[in-house]
């Protein structure tokens, strides 16, 4: 999901630190209360300064609606376990384990949607703090098209390609010296 699925206020949520009266939508960045235009989506071809202040309520706009997305699904998970935990009475053996699949992929998408959220409120975080935007470790912009896509995004994408480069050598290294050990403990 891009910042683009998460732009429009449902006018029956209630998310902390944000409300819309349809046509501007309201964002606390710190003590100030910012008003954008609901439909507003920032561009790089805007004049405005990059992470200005409607950038930076845009973009906490967009993860907040991300953040109670989530929760919502994870509160209905949890729901949908405990229902069928007092429907079901599980008879034959395969009903038990196809159940228990599905109940344990439940888990890890649960499992995946906390992490997203602890990365959500990381962002959040530095959006208060004013580091939103930028990459963590150059202090270069991560840029408005890379956000828009990833609003989470922590790194500029050099930096991010020099991470997934050095994951994939890490892993090759592993994979590499356990098949080393597997072919010399077949050999003795």
């Amino acid at each position: 999901m891009t910042a683009r699925d998460f732009v429009k206020i449902k006018s029956n949520d209630v998310i902390e630190g944000l409300r819309t009266d349809g046509i501007t939508d309201f964002v606390h960045i710190g003590t100030e209360e910012i008003g954008i235009p609901s439909n507003y989506i920032p561009s790089q071809n805007s004049p405005e300064e990059y992470m200005s202040k409607q950038q930076l309520a845009f973009f906490k706009k967009v993860l907040l609606n991300q953040k109670q997305d989530l929760l919502d699904k994870t509160l209905e998970t949890i729901s949908d376990l405990n229902e069928d935990a007092s429907e079901k009475r599980l008879s034959e053996e395969g009903d038990f384990a196809s159940e228990e699949e599905r109940i344990l992929a439940e888990l890890r998408t649960r499992d995946r949607y906390r992490k997203l959220i602890h990365k959500i409120e990381n962002a959040l975080i530095r959006i208060e703090t004013g580091e939103y935007g930028y990459c963590e470790e150059s202090g270069e912009e991560i840029g408005l098209p890379r956000l828009m896509i990833r609003p989470i995004a922590t790194l500029e994408i050099h930096k991010q390609e020099e991470h997934e480069k050095e994951e994939e050598d890490k892993e090759d290294s592993e994979y590499s010296h356990k098949l080393l050990n597997s072919t010399e403990n077949s050999s003795t």
